[in-house]
């Protein structure tokens, strides 16, 4: 998980606690809208906006890129990045 402006977060821990801080830090919810897919053999890439609610109710949006990886036949997400939509 590559956040704006904190360290690139790697693994199943790593990305949980990632989560805990933006909860902790007043996100209370988030909303995906998918603008694209895109696959190739074991790969897909999905661009699309991504929603942010504040405790407060500010709301923000950026844009992001997932890369997907298939592994045993499983989807899996294999990077997410994401960036403050000007």
């Amino acid at each position: 998980m590559i956040a704006p402006g904190e360290p690139v977060a790697r693994g199943r821990p790593a990305i949980a606690a990632a989560w805990k801080k933006a909860i902790d830090g007043g996100v209370k919810d988030l909303s995906l809208q998918t603008a694209e897919v895109e696959s190739a053999g074991d790969l897909a890439c999905e661009t699309g906006i991504v929603r942010l609610v504040a405790k407060d109710g500010t709301i923000t949006q950026a844009r992001y890129v997932v890369v997907w990886k298939r592994e045993n036949g499983r989807w899996k997400l294999h990077r997410d990045i994401w960036n403050a939509e000007n």
